[in-house]
């Protein structure tokens, strides 16, 4: 199933329960929907699962996992049944989060897509994006509004954004999920999954140095190597998720001005210059 699709479908379910306050009650639209939730002791890595018991829809969600990801698994399991996907939960994946993971199937991915639509939809969305600046106190402040985790909400902050923004989720020091606002895809600047995280990077240094946050600015090159990537450059954000061995950078990039690469072609011009006579001898007299 496309992504696009994903989104209208969930688009679609909060417009059709008339859902305008936040957080969007996710105990609500899954009754409306035929399903009862309950709350297990569930292995760490098993987040929930959906089955038809004695004709009855229920979705059971790991007791023992924080709010933010049982209700992001509540929207989960509804898109099994709203998309009429199946599950493939008994395959590898990591945690669930918006993004697409190594070896992690498409429907699943699918599924993630529908579920952050409908923790961040829209329409409730949309004024934040607009007035609010891509970084990790907007990702915080809109995690509690909305009581989305910090990953879901970064990615589709970027995924919509009207500006030059990414957001890029690794695992054990590598690239797993990439989202770029419609304006970055347009430049054609791409970042590659499973490229290593560049040694410039905060994020590189972030992980080097075991702390939880970092900040870096530099070349649009050191995560690409696309055509546009040296004409820009790039403000970065990023934070730690020691737990699942995940890393999260948020990318601001602009485009270099042609004052700015006059400078730096000055500077570097200016390098090598030989330095101006002073009329003093620079060795000692001996």
């Amino acid at each position: 199933m496309e992504k696009l699709t994903a989104q209208l479908k969930a688009r679609e379910l909060i417009r059709s329960r008339k859902i305008t306050a936040l957080p969007v009650d996710t105990e609500i639209v899954a009754q409306s929907l035929g399903f009862e939730i309950s709350y297990k002791d569930l292995p760490d890595d098993e987040s929930g699962f959906s089955a038809v018991i004695k004709g009855k829809k229920r979705i059971v969600v790991n007791n023992n996992h924080e709010p933010k990801r049982q209700r992001f698994t509540i929207f989960h399991e509804i898109a099994h049944d709203y998309l009429k996907l199946p599950s493939l939960h008994d395959q590898p994946s990591p945690p669930p989060t918006l993004g697409s993971y190594v070896k992690r199937p498409a429907e699943e991915i699918a599924c993630d897509i529908f579920a952050a639509e409908c923790l961040l939809p829209w329409s409730l969305l949309q004024p934040y994006i607009d007035d609010e600046t891509f970084c990790i106190e907007t990702v915080d402040f809109l995690s509690e509004e909305f009581q989305a985790s910090r990953l879901c909400v970064a990615s589709r902050f970027a995924d919509q954004s009207p500006g030059l923004h990414a957001y890029v989720l690794s695992e054990n020091g590598q690239v797993v999920y990439v989202a770029r606002s419609k304006p970055l895809q347009d430049l054609q600047y791409w970042i590659s999954i499973g490229l290593p995280l560049p040694r410039q990077s905060g994020v590189h240094s972030l992980l080097s140095s075991g702390q939880l946050l970092a900040q870096a600015s530099y070349n649009g090159v050191v995560w690409s190597s696309s055509d546009v990537a040296g004409k820009l450059f790039c403000e970065e954000e990023s934070f730690s998720l020691p737990k699942w061995g995940q890393t999260a950078s948020l990318l601001t990039l602009g485009k270099i001005s042609k004052d700015d690469e006059r400078s730096a072609e000055d500077e570097d011009y200016d390098a090598e210059l030989l330095p101006e006579l002073t009329g003093i001898l620079p060795w000692r007299k001996k």
